[in-house]
């Protein structure tokens, strides 16, 4: 399918007077033509069934006009299953790490062409949030820190996309920083720091990506909800930036009909009692909204329709026939490309099968698939290849034994079983004394009162109780506890929403809070055979109903790396497995903290110390503190969640088949405590507010200005091989424009791929700017020896700022440094330039 752009009649006329292709026009104007000569034949009822979706994913049809509905999928990395497997892609902040255009324009294709094979129209991705909070859940899904990088990327994987007759879906518009409170906490953002931050992304996949649709957050912006934002969605996306497509919400993220007096479009899962179904249509009858309003969201529906070819009179599009291979191919090039190389020194890496005899793999994510995890971006998929696998797959000639061993430090939490719990101390009655209540504060006199052999309940969509609603109630439990063995134990509760847990008097979990299904953990040291009292209680507020009550003895974790480092120091190299789950790397919740799981640390130093030959592999979608092994270990490799060929590629560039060429997406601090939104800003808010107090400097913006040291700076990205920069020219031919060339010569060992980043530091300006601003890149290949000139064009735009006084872009006369690097904190040339 062609590249279209979304343009109304007039501006289609305008162009075809000033010479632009008269194709396009026409084609535009054969759109508005068909889409206004159905909605003319409309009632009013009918218009307000396409403003609302007829199911979970589908919209509504008007079969007598020939309007089918129209089916989505979630993403943005992967089909949703639909009782099918589909392929399993790298999630997005891979994709932000290979700074390749060229190859992700392939993999919206390939997303596109699975996506259409299943008989969806619309796949909800890229999801393309600035990852301004380390913690944030959804911080895998998103693809960087960086404004301009993720303009670059986003409408390449949205042409991808809807090259193949699919339509793709920006999201989540706008400032979706963080999980806690997610569907009501207001983003407060001034407009400068939208402007230059979080509407970059969303500007360039409509305007150059020509997205077909947009998705509203769930969050509020400055004290209204996005989906009711006019300011956001009807002002600045569909006037200023021209968007004629359909904006949507999130699924349950509409909150009243104003949401179609503030520009959304469609309200998304659909029912006709929807705020815009019954109410939207009475609203309008009585002349609170506009017909006009209606007419436009109809107007919206059907271009996308049209656009994917689901109107009888639009253009067909033919959709790509599906080639899994080609796209499990795709795949494994993403999950190469994206591998980050943080520290190889000394060079432990690439490892030579020929030269060893042997090599100990552990760690928590050796063996771990993560297609199944992370929230609505879950993927079922045929296979999934994990590192342990890949591992063994890259020697499987013989020549070098793997020795693996389970990671043996997770605490394995299971329910506290009936005979451990008791009525009370003094009773020889098993299980705990349930009070119910039929609200969610613990208040009055419980409605019911029975006795639970355990804690272990799952009651979504069902009623807990009698005289007990489905939703929005509370229980507490009281008894006893004894244990047959004295030690330290953990307790665990896994609940949603909030729940606690004292014994004897003593808070030791606390899991309050509206969330979805959250394990928190605490530990408490048991005497054998003695009673305790314990108390838990738990609230549900909507939706799910989940509450667990675990426990664990711990183990002598000392006893056991021991044993693992003695293995590990009989082997020529030793290889962890290490990091995040989709436990901790999640939609629905956020992270509690940036430490490294459990005693993992423990673990890699323990075996660092027997073998200085120990590599780690981090695998996750957002950073870990890695001060406290970072000098204990020759060699780091952040492979994120790789898809579902991850466990290969990973292999592939530990032995070297593949030469690392990602670059950091995203600056990976030495502490949480040193990132702007933590610094400066504030997580997770108060009084169902959060600040953006830090402004523009967001993520490396913030670290090179301030000077604070980050672990790995944004751009990091090691070689085997070496990259020499040199011949640095700058010219210009009008003002604020500039002409930037450079040479690079691969001056290592072997074939590599540098990514060459320009940023720009302007020297002196009205208002504050940062140190450095990315403004442009380029991955480049070059074999050994080989040397190649590369140039960039800066606009006006590169040199500009947004002046919130004057509501506009402005470039200041001056001096401004250019910079041409392999980092953010790696330049190697510098000029200034005067204009």
């Amino acid at each position: 399918m062609a590249n279209f752009k979304m343009f109304s009649k007039s501006v289609f006329l305008a162009a075809v007077f000033l010479g632009v292709n008269a194709d396009m026009a026409s084609a535009s104007i054969h759109r508005e033509e068909t889409v206004g000569k159905i909605l003319n034949q409309m009632t009013l009822e009918e218009k307000v069934s396409l403003c609302h979706g007829a199911s979970h994913f589908t919209t509504s049809p008007i079969e007598r006009l020939g309007v089918r509905p129209l089916e989505f999928a979630d993403g943005p990395h992967g089909v949703r299953n639909r009782n099918e497997n589909h392929i399993y892609f790298p999630t997005g902040i891979s994709v932000g790490a290979t700074w390749n255009r060229e190859l992700i324009q392939k993999y919206g294709r390939a997303l596109g062409t699975e996506t259409g094979a299943s008989g969806r129209d619309v796949i909800l991705g890229p999801a393309i949030c600035i990852n301004r909070n380390p913690l944030c859940g959804r911080f895998f899904e998103y693809m960087s820190e960086d404004p301009y990088l993720v303009s670059e990327l986003a409408p390449e994987y949205i042409k991808g996309v809807q090259s193949t007759g699919v339509a793709a879906c920006a999201k989540h518009y706008v400032a979706n920083s963080q999980e806690e409170q997610r569907h009501t906490i207001s983003e407060n953002v001034d407009l400068r720091t939208l402007h230059e931050i979080y509407f970059p992304g969303f500007k360039a996949s409509v305007q150059e990506g020509n997205a077909l649709t947009v998705m509203s957050a769930y969050n509020k912006l400055n004290g209204t909800y996005c989906s009711e934002n006019g300011f956001i969605q009807t002002d600045i996306l569909k006037e200023r930036w021209g968007f004629d497509g359909l904006v949507m919400s999130d699924w349950g993220a509409v909150h009243s009909v104003r949401a179609a007096e503030g520009g959304l479009d469609l309200e998304m899962p659909g029912k006709d009692s929807n705020y815009l179904g019954k109410p939207l249509l009475e609203g309008c009858r009585n002349g609170e909204i506009p017909e006009s309003r209606v007419n436009d969201m109809a107007r919206r529906m059907l271009r996308l329709h049209y656009e994917i070819g689901a109107l009888e009179e639009a253009p067909r599009r033919e959709r790509p026939e599906l080639d899994k291979k080609a796209n499990e191919q795709i795949a494994l090039e993403t999950a190469r490309e994206a591998i980050v190389l943080l520290k190889n020194s000394p060079a432990a890496l690439p490892l030579e099968e020929k030269r060893l005899d042997s090599i100990f793999i552990t760690g928590i994510n050796a063996d771990r698939k993560h297609a199944g995890g992370g929230g609505s971006s879950t993927v079922h998929c045929d296979y999934e290849i994990t590192p342990l696998e890949g591992m063994q797959m890259a020697c499987e000639s013989g020549r070098t034994e793997i020795h693996y061993k389970p990671f043996s430090g997770q605490q394995t939490l299971k329910p506290i079983p009936t005979k451990n719990l008791f009525t009370a101390k003094s009773s020889n009655q098993h299980g705990l004394i349930g009070h119910y209540y039929d609200n969610k504060n613990l208040e009055n006199n419980p409605a019911e009162v029975r006795i639970d052999n355990q804690i272990n309940f799952r009651w979504t969509g069902k009623t807990p109780a009698k005289r007990i609603p489905k939703t929005n109630f509370s229980v507490r439990w009281t008894g006893a506890l004894k244990a047959e063995q004295a030690g330290d134990y953990e307790f665990g509760l896994n609940s949603d929403d909030g729940s606690r847990l004292y014994i004897d008097g003593e808070l030791v979990i606390d899991n309050w809070g509206d969330h979805a299904t959250k394990l928190e953990t605490g530990k408490y040291k048991l005497e054998k055979n003695k009673f305790y009292e314990i108390k838990v209680e738990y609230y549900n507020g909507i939706k799910d109903s989940v509450v667990k009550l675990l426990w664990g003895k711990e183990a002598n974790y000392k006893k056991i790396f021991n044993e693992d480092a003695q293995m590990a120091s009989r082997c020529g190299a030793a290889v962890i497995f290490a990091g995040l789950s989709h436990k901790y790397d999640s939609e629905g919740r956020d992270k509690p903290d940036m430490k490294l799981p459990g005693i993992q640390t423990e673990q890699i130093k323990a075996i660092a110390e027997k073998n200085p030959n120990t590599i780690v592999v981090l695998i996750g979608g957002s950073p870990v503190e890695m001060g406290e092994f970072l000098g204990d270990v020759p060699s780091v490799v952040q492979a994120w969640y790789a898809g579902q060929r991850g466990g290969e590629a990973i292999a592939d560039i530990i032995f070297g088949k593949v030469n690392p060429s990602g670059k950091l997406p995203v600056t990976l601090p030495k502490r949480l405590e040193d990132t702007p939104a933590f610094a400066i800003g504030e997580y997770p808010g108060s009084d169902g507010e959060v600040e953006h107090k830090e402004g523009i400097f967001v993520g490396y913006r913030y670290y090179d200005t301030m000077g604070v040291e980050p672990e790995f700076a944004f751009g990091h990205g090691l070689s085997y091989t070496s990259f020499k920069y040199s011949d640095l020219k700058i010219s210009s031919e009008k003002p604020f424009t500039a002409n930037v060339s450079l040479k690079i010569k691969n001056t290592g060992w072997r074939k590599g791929k540098e990514t060459v980043q320009i940023y720009i530091h302007d020297k002196k300006s009205s208002l504050k700017r940062p140190a450095k601003e990315l403004k442009g890149f380029e991955k480049i290949s070059l074999n050994k020896g080989q040397a190649k000139t590369f140039h960039f064009k800066l606009s006006r735009e590169d040199f500009s700022f947004f002046n919130p006084q004057l509501d506009c872009w402005i470039a200041e006369p001056g001096e401004f440094n250019i910079m041409a690097g392999s980092s953010s904190r790696d330049i190697r040339l510098s000029e200034d330039i005067k204009f």
